[in-house]
């Protein structure tokens, strides 16, 4: 066994949407795309189209460094991610997180709402971080 953990595949998640159908919704399991399958990153990103939304399932490598320093599990994720959007009403900071399948899947599934965006490290990594960029991030933070 190798020492990086095995990012799920497009074909074994649509098999897991049209056998498991997560939160009890219809999903359209062609729709499957990674966003982020980076073997060494901390978690996996894939999207995928439910009732006509523009959903996520996210995952925790389980090698990641993440897991390794004790950061935030899946589970406490989701918690502070439904604390959060119980608090903020109309404001939206983070993405709605719908539902946690811990066994469903051959690794624990997060969903949430996708939200359309550039994270700013690629947006650094294209030279196109801008100090707007870095001022729109920090006055969601503080207000």
């Amino acid at each position: 066994m190798t020492s990086k953990a095995v990012v799920p595949t497009v074909e074994e998640l649509q098999e897991y949407l049209k056998r498991r159908k997560p939160l009890g919704w219809e999903w359209l399991p062609a729709s499957v795309r990674p966003i982020n399958a980076n073997p060494e990153a901390n978690h996996w990103t894939f999207r995928a189209d439910a009732h006509g939304c523009p959903m996520v399932m996210r995952f925790v490598n389980p090698k990641g460094m993440g897991i390794r320093a004790g950061w935030l599990t899946l589970g406490k994720e989701f918690r502070v991610l439904r604390w959060i959007n119980d608090q903020e009403g109309d404001t939206r900071m983070v993405p709605r997180a719908h539902g946690l399948d811990r066994r469903g899947f051959r690794l624990p599934v997060l969903i949430q709402e996708f939200v359309p965006g550039v994270p700013l490290g690629k947006l650094e990594q294209r030279g196109e971080l801008e100090v707007r960029h870095i001022e729109a991030a920090a006055h969601l933070i503080v207000n």
